[in-house]
């Protein structure tokens, strides 16, 4: 067991063994190293903590393979910003400008979605029912609006995860209780809708973890008894 900060939200890690943790009530982030043969975890240095506009709730946190730690901040109006990673030691430094405003309409950015070296980033926009697309500047780490700047999702996305493949996207809808599953064009970026475009996920489903034959999606359901469902 380690100690992070307050209402840890989300995580990710890297194929170096470093892992994040994005910490939404103390607005900071969480730096880890993992043994890869055991597992185990060792903290590194203290939380590092978001600053500037934009920057106080950390809900959902991606890595690109080139370096780029992305944070998406769930406040109204939230923003997605972005470290550079020390990729020797895991250490995180926050880039200026803070961050980048969601393209697409819509206030709520809530969860990133990264493929491997892919340059192309997905977020989920809570208030408008949207999937938004960027494009990642490797070099800098900068988000521009891909041609295509966003897709269409059930209502109140949020969690959203690829198919180990990297060829299919699925977004957990938790106001329309249900799961929009896309294909993805490796190339471009782009997503589609599959048919049927959405599958029945229970009440608020929230959490998706998905392997190669299956997925799961964790229903949150206002307090209540929640559920897995299992496709």
């Amino acid at each position: 067991t380690h100690t992070l900060g307050t209402n840890p939200f989300d995580l990710t890690y890297d194929q170096r063994g470093f892992l994040y943790v994005a910490n939404e009530s103390s607005s900071n982030i969480s730096v880890f190293q993992f043994n890869k043969n055991t597992g185990t975890l060792t903290a590194l240095g203290s939380p590092v903590t978001q600053t500037g506009p934009g920057t106080t709730l950390p809900y959902g946190i991606a890595i690109h393979q080139s370096g780029w730690v992305y944070v998406v901040d769930g406040q109204n109006p939230g923003s997605i910003g972005y470290f550079q990673q020390n990729q020797t030691t895991g250490a995180i430094t926050q880039v200026t400008p803070t961050g980048h405003l969601a393209f697409g309409g819509g206030n709520r950015v809530w969860f990133p979605a990264i493929y491997g070296s892919r340059n192309h980033f997905y977020a989920t926009m809570y208030d408008t029912g949207r999937v938004n697309l960027y494009e990642v500047n490797t070099g800098t780490g900068a988000l521009t609006a891909h041609a295509t700047p966003f897709v269409t999702a059930g209502t109140n996305p949020w969690e959203i995860v690829f198919h180990p493949t990297g060829n299919f996207i699925y977004v957990a809808n938790y106001g329309s209780a249900n799961i929009s599953q896309y294909s993805v064009t490796a190339g471009t970026g782009l997503i589609t809708a599959l048919t049927p475009a959405t599958v029945a996920a229970g009440t608020n489903p929230i959490s998706l973890a998905v392997g190669t034959k299956f997925l799961y999606a964790g229903s949150f359901n206002n307090g209540a008894a929640g559920g897995v469902y299992g496709y």
